[in-house]
């Protein structure tokens, strides 16, 4: 019996594995069981299996391409080496009374240039900052609260929001959660 999966994204790198010398790709594919495929292109078949602690929603590569950034459905944000293909930080923004959102498009790479998007999370070129538009959910004793969007600097060595922005009185709803990110190669300007 074949088990059917549900891909939630998918990302194409090329060969990054270690000690990888053809010019094969890989695709990596979160699933709903709470894992990243590793697909190779070449031979059409999963080469591996990473376990997350979440469902996998949307996703951040890092600048080096050597680290992706996974943020789960349950805004748990988990971070996997690319090349040894496991989890090497985990860490929630949620707590029991507040619930972040964070919505983020993939980049669309078949379309540069094209009015191609860039995925609404955006890491530095150092690898030390997580930049997206963030919602809170409060749920108080009586009724839930939505605060207005704000955006915000996690840092992903403290494993917290290092920093948050409230939007411009004229944008108190933000740029949409649909905004699109993307910081210069210096990290001095977003």
């Amino acid at each position: 019996m074949k088990k059917l999966v549900l891909v939630l994204f998918c990302l194409f790198l090329p060969g990054i594995a270690v000690g990888q010398t053809s010019s094969s790709q890989l695709m990596y594919v979160g699933t709903l069981d709470k894992k990243l495929l590793v697909i190779d292109e070449g031979k059409e078949e999963v080469v591996d299996e990473i376990s997350l602690g979440g469902i996998p929603r949307t996703t951040a590569l890092s600048a080096d391409k050597k680290k992706l950034h996974i943020f789960s459905t349950q805004m748990l944000l988990e971070t996997v080496d690319l090349e040894s293909r496991k989890v090497i930080s985990s860490f929630s923004l949620a707590d029991p009374r507040t619930r972040v959102r964070i919505q983020a498009n993939a980049p669309d790479l078949v379309n540069i240039g094209n009015n191609a998007r860039y995925s609404g999370i955006a890491v530095d070129p150092k690898g030390r900052y997580l930049y997206t538009t963030m919602r809170n959910v409060l749920k108080d004793v009586d009724q839930y609260r939505i605060d207005a969007p704000q955006f915000v600097a996690i840092d992903l060595q403290e494993k917290k929001i290092a920093k948050a922005w409230p939007f411009p009185k004229d944008m108190d709803q933000g740029f949409g959660f649909n905004a699109t990110y993307k910081v210069s190669a210096d990290g001095k300007r977003l």
